[in-house]
């Protein structure tokens, strides 16, 4: 239980008296309260298939535990019927995604609940920041590694340019990599960016005739100036002209405004004249860059999305805000495991085979470049070890995404072919599986070099 601030009482005052002052569409908010006015939880509420309108149980809420094997519980299956109520907590899977034999046979009538604490949203930051110093180090070896057999190839006057050969391996696996990253990126940068700046604003991928599904713009471009008055003047530091700076200082902002002129995105109807103001050009590509690096290390879209998904308003997602053990956390709702774990690594199915291929092929070059300089034990381990290593994580993660991919395309179907109008369906199956993505594209090509048509299946 938890007393509500003004603020919040505010906002539950709108959420019992107003729902559409919070929320469009049939989502609108439950909040339940006890006799001394304490807020339990608020969840909103969403419409089925079948017409009715439904949230997340009472009775998960109330007996929902945080702590399971010893573990912080980041997950759990639960009966969306209160008249059979089951709660199936997830088991350890020690950052690999294999779960022990412990864990029981899936029952198609359960849903899946992701929960953030501040212990899961730590333990996923720390996780992402070791995936990205574990493949930074697996780069470094690499580089390690050709700068030994070079040293060693100019000490003994060895003209053979195999090590050459490292180098232009792992510099072409990279390059794949980085497409591959700003392809995925540039989806997420149209799903997340309004229709008015040349995104999509959240329509789905494929059909003219595409409804839009959330008029979103999470990802800020420009905002309207309604009372440009109110915004007092920037600080500003005044220079003294003696200084040796003095002269270089303006030279520079003159030099930064040209910048700014040529490269300044210009937006019909949202310029400044407009009354928006904008995002500056450099703001704009480093926002971008930082989407590439994220996508270029695998970074979970539970993390890069976070204030999205922990945000109140969703239109047909369940969402749960409430106090548990005087723990503020919060619960989102997904029809099962599967697709909330192929939505947080989205794309990288295409990527981690690449992946493999040249790790697999650079380990080949360091195991007979090792052998035949001569190199240390300690020098090939600090090589080899990073990059075996490597090969083994992606695998396993390539096997439980291709899993989550197959489960979350086969629901996607079979609820297309329930109900094809549902709009959130097809805009869930033409992001995730349309023909926009640079991997169908080249599909596409394949199939059009060998005269065979391009079957969904190969989405």
């Amino acid at each position: 239980q938890v007393i509500l601030s003004e603020a919040s009482q505010q906002t539950v005052r709108l959420a019992m008296h107003g729902p559409a002052m919070l929320s469009s569409g049939n989502s609108h908010f439950v909040v339940d309260r006890t006799p001394a006015r304490k807020a339990l939880f608020v969840c909103n509420k969403t419409e089925e298939s079948d017409g009715r309108s439904s949230q997340i149980p009472a009775y998960v809420l109330d007996n929902l535990c945080l702590i399971n094997d010893g573990d912080v519980v980041t997950g759990f299956r639960y009966s969306p019927d209160p008249r059979n109520p089951k709660i199936m907590y997830d088991l350890q899977d020690w950052g690999t995604g294999i779960y022990c034999s412990r864990a029981p046979h899936d029952e198609e009538n359960l849903r899946y609940a992701r929960v953030v604490t501040k212990n899961s949203f730590m333990l996923g930051l720390g996780a992402a920041l070791k995936t990205v110093a574990f493949d930074l180090l697996d780069e470094y070896s690499h580089i390690t590694f050709f700068s030994l057999i070079s040293a060693a190839d100019r000490r003994e006057d060895d003209n053979d340019n195999k090590h050459s050969w490292f180098l232009v391996m792992f510099l072409v696996g990279d390059l794949i990599q980085l497409l591959l990253a700003m392809d995925r990126s540039r989806q997420a940068w149209k799903q997340d960016v309004l229709a008015a700046e040349y995104g999509s604003g959240g329509r789905g991928y494929g059909h003219k005739d595409d409804t839009l599904i959330s008029n979103k713009a999470d990802l800020i471009l420009s905002s309207r100036d309604h009372k440009p008055q109110l915004a007092g003047p920037d600080l500003s530091y005044n220079l003294c002209p003696r200084c040796c700076f003095g002269s270089v200082i303006p030279f520079i902002r003159c030099l930064w405004r040209s910048l700014s002129f040529c490269l300044q995105r210009k937006v019909r109807g949202r310029e400044e004249k407009d009354g928006y103001k904008r995002l500056s050009w450099y703001n704009e590509w480093r926002l971008y860059f930082y989407l590439v690096f994220f996508e270029y290390f695998g970074v979970r879209r539970s993390l890069v999305d976070a204030s999205v998904q922990l945000h109140p308003f969703h239109k047909k997602q369940q969402w749960c805000s409430l106090r548990k053990d005087e723990a503020r956390i919060s619960v989102l709702g997904y029809s099962n495991k599967e697709m909330f774990r192929y939505e947080d690594s989205a794309g990288l199915e295409f990527a981690i085979p690449t992946q493999l291929i040249v790790k697999i092929v650079l380990l080949m070059f360091k195991v007979k470049g090792s052998i035949h300089n001569d190199l240390a034990s300690l020098w090939i381990l600090i090589t080899v070890l990073p990059t075996v290593l490597g090969i083994y994580f992606k695998s396993v993660k390539l096997m439980v995404l291709r899993h989550d991919r197959r489960a979350f395309k086969a629901y996607l179907k079979d609820a297309l072919g329930k109900d094809p109008s549902d709009q959130t369906l097809r805009g869930l199956y033409w992001r995730y599986f349309g023909d926009d993505r640079l991997t169908v594209k080249i599909k596409y090509l394949w199939r059009w070099l060998r005269c065979a048509p391009l079957t969904s299946d190969d989405r």
